[in-house]
């Protein structure tokens, strides 16, 4: 599949995404969020649903049904990865969550890029629908991966769930590790906005398994973990060696260890 339809006038880039089924609530989020990914084009990873066929309709995107799955029936992330290299023709790809909302273009950064290979990370600001004053994610909770074709090798990640944790972490380590190219923290210049539900359900598997409930989801979250913690490979968006600020990339010495005390 050669490049859909991107109108930019420098690297082109493909985003790609997943959705499972929407609530009211959901729904909203993520169309909030497309609306906000103009000029680009955008593959959705979901399933033959009405409300899919409708919300990628109304925004443009293509909207594909075939990847890799778990026997719950989620995505494994290596799977959409891989999927999205279908879609040839292009400079950049960049895996997001479909709640991440865009505040501006951040194609002007990717061009001023000089790197043959080259990854792009950062953090991302929470908003929230009560009183609460929005809040800059931590620098572990990584959304959004904009990535050369050939910076990295992901045939042998674990099968990692989407949506359950860890896998983030593991991108990132492996990315640190791994990576033919650097690893850039935008998080000066550019960040994302994610609007938090009203409800979340616990991240904790522990908390899950003995409140007797959710009792899949706990297993799934323990599996991603289990994987990450054999595997040992951790990062963040704050151990990069590099950051754009000022619509400069700049260098700076990363003293943050990661969960097994590596400096990278």
């Amino acid at each position: 599949m050669n490049g859909l339809k991107n109108k930019q006038m420098g690297k082109k880039t493909l985003l790609f995404t997943t959705i499972g089924k929407m609530n009211e609530e959901s729904h909203r989020i993520s169309t909030e969020a497309f609306s906000s990914w103009k000029g680009f084009d955008v593959v959705v990873f979901g399933e033959d649903l009405e409300q899919h066929t409708q919300i990628c309709d109304k925004h443009g995107f293509i909207l594909d049904t075939d990847y890799e799955r778990c026997e719950f029936g989620l995505p494994i992330v290596r799977g959409l990865f891989k999927a999205a290299e279908r879609y040839t023709g292009y400079d950049v790809y960049c895996y997001l969550n479909a709640d991440i909302k865009f505040p501006s273009s951040p194609q002007y950064i990717i061009d001023l890029i000089e790197d043959d290979n080259f990854l792009l990370v950062g953090q991302r600001m929470d908003t929230y629908q009560d009183e609460r004053s929005d809040n800059l994610h931590l620098p572990g909770g990584i959304d959004y991966f904009f990535y050369t074709p050939d910076f990295w090798d992901l045939s042998k990640m674990p099968d990692f769930n989407k949506a359950r944790g860890r896998y983030d972490h593991w991108l990132m380590g492996n990315a640190y590790t791994n990576g033919n190219g650097n690893v850039i923290d935008l998080t000066n210049e550019w960040i994302p906005i994610h609007q938090e539900p009203k409800v979340r359900i616990t991240g904790d598997f522990g908390v899950l398994f003995n409140s007797g409930t959710y009792l899949s989801r706990a297993y799934q979250i323990f599996r991603n973990n289990y994987y990450f913690a054999k595997a040992r490979l951790h990062g963040q968006t704050d151990m990069t060696r590099y950051y754009v600020e000022d619509g400069v990339v700049k260098q700076r010495v990363n003293e943050v260890k990661n969960e097994f005390g590596i400096t990278f």
